[in-house]
């Protein structure tokens, strides 16, 4: 009996933890969209933000779309078949592998932050330029790439507060009162801590035009674990 129920048990976390693992709990705000937690980052129509497409790539190319960034690793060749797509509705893909937990080079992380962040301003340099990015829920990378996208293109943003808008109120960690404490846990320990240094560095003075590579050099997340929590 004991035995049936630890099974049961574990069945349901696995279920549970499968379902989160498919489809955002956040609808779109963006009424030409069906991608669920789709939302326009900051004040401009030009960045937007949200889970993975998936059978919604065609609204991007409605929309005018005209780049999209997937900022997660490839798991089940996701990545090469999106990009195949985007390619078919000339829509240019972008791809950097950015992982969630078990970051082991927390300065190539740093690193690929900053060649996000510089992607989104070239592309909407251009008054043409639109960008779609995502992960695959859209909640924890994307959240953070749309914090430290908006720290660094919006003068008035706040750390704090772009930190509980941005990311809390769109999943970020336990933001999503869904999501599994191993899975919050692995967010707040690997990402929390970059959005913590992209925050420092905007405070001591760094702006968009000075972003670069070279910052990361200094990065070490045991420096960095004071970190916001979700309110």
């Amino acid at each position: 009996m004991k035995r049936h129920l630890l099974f049961s048990t574990l069945f349901l976390l696995i279920l549970s933890s499968s379902a989160w693992a498919q489809a955002s709990s956040f609808k779109s705000s963006i009424k030409e969209l069906d991608i669920r937690n789709a939302h326009y980052v900051g004040q401009t129509s030009q960045v937007i933000r949200g889970q993975a497409p998936q059978g919604n790539i065609q609204q991007l190319a409605d929309l005018e779309v005209t780049d999209v960034l997937i900022f997660k690793n490839e798991t089940k060749n996701e990545v090469q078949t999106e990009l195949k797509q985007l390619k078919e509705l000339g829509i240019t893909g972008h791809h950097i592998p950015f992982l969630w937990k078990d970051i082991k080079n927390h300065k190539l992380a740093c690193r690929q932050i900053v060649q996000a962040v510089r992607l989104i301003d070239n592309v909407i340099t251009d008054e043409n330029g639109k960008i779609f990015f995502h992960c695959t829920v859209g909640e924890d990378r994307t959240g953070i790439l749309a914090g430290v996208w908006r720290l660094l293109s919006e003068k008035r943003a706040k750390a704090e507060g772009t930190f509980q808008r941005e990311m809390c109120q769109r999943g970020f960690a336990e933001g999503n009162p869904n999501k599994p404490e191993h899975v919050v846990s692995a967010v707040q320990e690997n990402l929390s801590p970059l959005y913590m240094f992209f925050a420092e560095q905007v405070e001591n003075g760094m702006t968009l035009s000075d972003l670069d590579e070279t910052i990361c050099n200094d990065y070490l997340p045991v420096n960095y674990q004071n970190f916001y929590q979700c309110r």
